[in-house]
Protein backbone atom coordinates (compact mmCIF):
# COMPACT_ATOMS: atom_id res chain seq x y z
CA UNK A 1 0.00 0.00 0.00
CA UNK A 2 2.72 2.37 1.23
CA UNK A 3 4.84 1.73 -2.32
CA UNK A 4 1.57 1.87 -4.35
CA UNK A 5 0.81 5.83 -2.74
CA UNK A 6 4.65 6.97 -3.11
CA UNK A 7 4.40 8.10 -6.62
CA UNK A 8 1.90 10.50 -5.65
CA UNK A 9 4.08 12.22 -3.20
CA UNK A 10 6.32 15.23 -4.15
CA UNK A 11 10.04 13.45 -4.37
CA UNK A 12 12.19 16.44 -3.85
CA UNK A 13 11.29 18.76 -1.08
CA UNK A 14 12.98 22.23 -0.48
CA UNK A 15 14.38 23.21 3.00
CA UNK A 16 11.22 25.15 3.47
CA UNK A 17 8.76 22.09 2.81
CA UNK A 18 10.85 19.71 4.91
CA UNK A 19 11.20 21.78 7.92
CA UNK A 20 6.81 22.00 7.43
CA UNK A 21 7.33 18.07 7.24
CA UNK A 22 8.97 17.82 10.16
CA UNK A 23 6.84 20.22 11.90
CA UNK A 24 3.60 18.21 10.58
CA UNK A 25 4.73 15.11 12.21
CA UNK A 26 5.52 16.38 15.23
CA UNK A 27 2.17 18.30 15.33
CA UNK A 28 0.76 14.48 14.61
CA UNK A 29 2.57 12.66 17.19
CA UNK A 30 0.82 15.83 19.75
CA UNK A 31 -2.75 15.07 18.34
CA UNK A 32 -2.20 11.04 18.28
CA UNK A 33 -2.29 11.04 21.92
CA UNK A 34 -2.97 14.41 23.64
CA UNK A 35 -5.76 15.75 20.91
CA UNK A 36 -9.14 15.26 22.22
CA UNK A 37 -8.05 16.70 25.86
CA UNK A 38 -8.29 19.74 24.12
CA UNK A 39 -10.89 19.38 21.55
CA UNK A 40 -12.77 22.15 21.95
CA UNK A 41 -9.87 25.01 22.15
CA UNK A 42 -8.47 23.21 19.01
CA UNK A 43 -11.81 23.15 16.72
CA UNK A 44 -12.37 26.68 18.22
CA UNK A 45 -9.29 27.68 16.89
CA UNK A 46 -9.62 26.14 13.37
CA UNK A 47 -13.28 27.31 13.34
CA UNK A 48 -12.07 30.87 13.92
CA UNK A 49 -9.21 30.09 10.89
CA UNK A 50 -12.22 28.87 8.43
CA UNK A 51 -14.09 31.51 9.34
CA UNK A 52 -11.95 34.26 8.40
CA UNK A 53 -10.70 32.82 5.29
CA UNK A 54 -13.73 32.39 4.06
CA UNK A 55 -15.17 35.52 5.43
CA UNK A 56 -12.16 37.18 3.65
CA UNK A 57 -13.18 35.29 0.18
CA UNK A 58 -16.97 35.42 0.48
CA UNK A 59 -17.53 39.22 -0.85
CA UNK A 60 -15.39 38.52 -4.43
CA UNK A 61 -17.34 35.21 -4.62
CA UNK A 62 -20.49 36.75 -3.85
CA UNK A 63 -19.78 40.11 -5.43
CA UNK A 64 -21.16 41.58 -2.55
CA UNK A 65 -19.75 45.38 -1.81
CA UNK A 66 -18.24 44.40 1.38
CA UNK A 67 -15.20 45.28 2.93
CA UNK A 68 -13.21 42.24 3.03
CA UNK A 69 -11.86 42.65 6.57
CA UNK A 70 -14.96 43.01 8.01
CA UNK A 71 -16.14 40.07 6.78
CA UNK A 72 -12.78 38.37 7.33
CA UNK A 73 -13.62 39.42 11.39
CA UNK A 74 -17.17 38.27 10.62
CA UNK A 75 -17.01 35.49 9.77
CA UNK A 76 -14.34 34.38 12.38
CA UNK A 77 -16.32 35.73 15.13
CA UNK A 78 -19.65 33.48 13.61
CA UNK A 79 -18.02 30.35 13.24
CA UNK A 80 -15.82 30.72 16.24
CA UNK A 81 -18.36 31.07 18.47
CA UNK A 82 -19.70 28.02 16.68
CA UNK A 83 -16.86 25.63 16.93
CA UNK A 84 -17.19 26.45 20.55
CA UNK A 85 -20.83 26.03 21.31
CA UNK A 86 -21.51 22.90 18.61
CA UNK A 87 -18.22 21.22 19.30
CA UNK A 88 -19.92 17.72 18.84
CA UNK A 89 -21.27 18.99 15.25
CA UNK A 90 -17.46 19.98 14.26
CA UNK A 91 -16.39 16.70 15.98
CA UNK A 92 -18.52 14.99 13.39
CA UNK A 93 -17.79 16.58 10.29
CA UNK A 94 -13.77 16.50 11.20
CA UNK A 95 -13.88 12.93 11.36
CA UNK A 96 -16.31 12.26 8.45
CA UNK A 97 -13.94 14.10 6.40
CA UNK A 98 -10.58 12.29 7.65
CA UNK A 99 -12.70 8.77 7.51
CA UNK A 100 -14.08 9.98 3.69
CA UNK A 101 -10.39 10.35 2.18
CA UNK A 102 -9.11 6.91 4.29
CA UNK A 103 -12.16 6.18 1.70
CA UNK A 104 -10.50 7.87 -1.47
CA UNK A 105 -7.71 6.28 -0.62
CA UNK A 106 -9.11 3.06 0.43
CA UNK A 107 -10.46 3.03 -2.97
CA UNK A 108 -7.29 3.95 -5.49
CA UNK A 109 -5.59 1.68 -3.46
CA UNK A 110 -7.74 -1.76 -3.61
CA UNK A 111 -10.00 -0.26 -6.92
CA UNK A 112 -7.24 -0.58 -9.59
CA UNK A 113 -5.98 3.11 -9.50
CA UNK A 114 -2.66 2.20 -8.24
CA UNK A 115 -1.50 1.58 -11.55
CA UNK A 116 -2.39 4.47 -12.71
CA UNK A 117 -0.50 7.27 -13.71
CA UNK A 118 -1.42 10.29 -12.09
CA UNK A 119 -0.39 13.91 -12.47
CA UNK A 120 -0.96 16.78 -10.36
CA UNK A 121 -2.64 19.51 -12.06
CA UNK A 122 -0.07 22.25 -12.11
CA UNK A 123 -1.75 25.65 -10.14
CA UNK A 124 -1.76 29.17 -11.81
CA UNK A 125 -3.44 32.42 -10.96
CA UNK A 126 -6.11 31.25 -13.11
CA UNK A 127 -6.76 27.77 -11.45
CA UNK A 128 -9.96 27.56 -9.70
CA UNK A 129 -11.72 25.07 -7.37
CA UNK A 130 -13.73 23.45 -9.95
CA UNK A 131 -11.24 23.22 -12.67
CA UNK A 132 -8.64 21.95 -10.11
CA UNK A 133 -11.38 19.43 -8.85
CA UNK A 134 -12.25 18.27 -12.58
CA UNK A 135 -8.74 17.65 -13.74
CA UNK A 136 -7.96 15.56 -10.94
CA UNK A 137 -11.35 13.63 -11.40
CA UNK A 138 -10.56 13.37 -15.37
CA UNK A 139 -7.20 11.15 -14.23
CA UNK A 140 -9.08 8.70 -12.11
CA UNK A 141 -10.01 5.40 -13.41
CA UNK A 142 -13.19 4.09 -14.55
CA UNK A 143 -13.42 1.90 -11.71
CA UNK A 144 -12.13 4.51 -8.91
CA UNK A 145 -14.59 7.04 -10.42
CA UNK A 146 -17.43 4.40 -9.86
CA UNK A 147 -16.73 3.74 -6.28
CA UNK A 148 -15.39 6.85 -4.52
CA UNK A 149 -18.79 8.64 -4.83
CA UNK A 150 -20.55 5.63 -2.47
CA UNK A 151 -17.14 5.14 -0.52
CA UNK A 152 -16.72 8.64 0.13
CA UNK A 153 -20.30 9.16 0.93
CA UNK A 154 -21.15 5.73 3.17
CA UNK A 155 -17.95 7.27 5.68
CA UNK A 156 -18.83 11.11 5.84
CA UNK A 157 -21.82 9.76 7.16
CA UNK A 158 -20.45 7.27 9.25
CA UNK A 159 -18.19 9.35 11.06
CA UNK A 160 -20.71 12.17 11.57
CA UNK A 161 -23.55 9.79 12.64
CA UNK A 162 -20.57 8.21 15.29
CA UNK A 163 -19.41 11.59 16.64
CA UNK A 164 -23.01 12.66 16.71
CA UNK A 165 -24.17 9.11 19.22
CA UNK A 166 -20.83 8.13 20.78
CA UNK A 167 -19.05 11.95 21.44
CA UNK A 168 -16.65 10.59 23.64
CA UNK A 169 -15.33 7.74 21.18
CA UNK A 170 -15.91 9.84 17.55
CA UNK A 171 -13.42 12.61 19.86
CA UNK A 172 -10.69 9.90 20.14
CA UNK A 173 -10.44 8.22 17.20
CA UNK A 174 -10.70 11.67 15.12
CA UNK A 175 -7.44 12.81 17.32
CA UNK A 176 -5.55 9.74 17.03
CA UNK A 177 -6.59 8.92 13.48
CA UNK A 178 -5.97 12.45 12.18
CA UNK A 179 -2.37 12.11 14.03
CA UNK A 180 -1.47 8.36 12.65
CA UNK A 181 -2.05 9.90 9.31
CA UNK A 182 -0.31 13.01 9.82
CA UNK A 183 2.84 11.19 11.23
CA UNK A 184 2.62 8.54 8.58
CA UNK A 185 2.23 11.02 5.80
CA UNK A 186 4.15 13.73 6.26
CA UNK A 187 7.11 11.30 8.19
CA UNK A 188 7.02 9.07 4.99
CA UNK A 189 7.54 11.91 3.07
CA UNK A 190 10.41 13.22 5.03
CA UNK A 191 12.18 9.76 4.79
CA UNK A 192 11.75 9.02 0.75
CA UNK A 193 13.07 12.62 0.14
CA UNK A 194 15.98 12.84 2.59
CA UNK A 195 16.66 8.94 3.40
CA UNK A 196 15.11 6.84 0.76
CA UNK A 197 16.83 3.53 2.04
CA UNK A 198 15.48 3.27 5.53
CA UNK A 199 12.00 2.76 3.08
CA UNK A 200 13.75 -0.46 3.24
CA UNK A 201 12.29 -1.24 7.08
CA UNK A 202 9.29 -0.79 5.94
CA UNK A 203 7.02 -4.01 5.72
CA UNK A 204 6.35 -4.96 1.91
CA UNK A 205 2.88 -6.74 2.40
CA UNK A 206 -0.42 -4.74 2.54
CA UNK A 207 -1.72 -6.39 5.37
CA UNK A 208 0.99 -5.58 7.48
CA UNK A 209 0.99 -2.10 6.63
CA UNK A 210 -2.74 -2.00 7.22
CA UNK A 211 -2.73 -3.73 10.86
CA UNK A 212 0.42 -1.37 11.87
CA UNK A 213 -1.97 1.57 10.91
CA UNK A 214 -4.67 0.47 12.57
CA UNK A 215 -2.62 -0.37 15.67
CA UNK A 216 -1.09 2.90 15.70
CA UNK A 217 -4.95 4.37 15.76
CA UNK A 218 -6.19 1.94 18.06
CA UNK A 219 -3.22 2.71 20.90
CA UNK A 220 -3.61 6.72 20.30
CA UNK A 221 -7.09 6.26 21.23
CA UNK A 222 -6.59 4.06 23.75
CA UNK A 223 -4.36 6.83 25.46
CA UNK A 224 -6.16 9.29 24.87
CA UNK A 225 -9.39 7.61 26.15
CA UNK A 226 -7.68 7.66 29.49
CA UNK A 227 -6.72 11.40 29.46
CA UNK A 228 -9.65 13.15 27.81
CA UNK A 229 -11.77 14.43 29.57
CA UNK A 230 -15.20 12.07 31.40
CA UNK A 231 -17.93 13.96 29.59
CA UNK A 232 -17.25 15.47 26.38
CA UNK A 233 -18.39 18.80 24.97
CA UNK A 234 -22.01 18.42 23.44
CA UNK A 235 -23.89 20.12 20.50
CA UNK A 236 -24.86 22.55 23.27
CA UNK A 237 -26.11 23.68 26.49
CA UNK A 238 -27.74 20.39 28.89
CA UNK A 239 -30.89 21.14 30.24
CA UNK A 240 -29.46 21.27 33.95
CA UNK A 241 -26.79 23.66 32.37
CA UNK A 242 -28.96 26.59 30.90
Amino acid sequence: MVQQLLPLLPKELGQVALIAALTGTIIGAVLWLLGARFSRPLVTLVAVGIGAFVGRQMPAWMNWNVNSMAASVGGAVVLGMSGFLLHRVWVGLGLGLLLTLWAAVAVWVFGGGAGTQFTWPAIDATTTWQSLGQSMWDQLPDNVRKLLPYACGGAMVSGFLLSLIWPKFGTVMLYSALGTSLVVVLGLLTIEAKRPAWMDHVPSQTWAQVATLLGLVAFGAIVQWQTAPSRPASAGPTKGEE
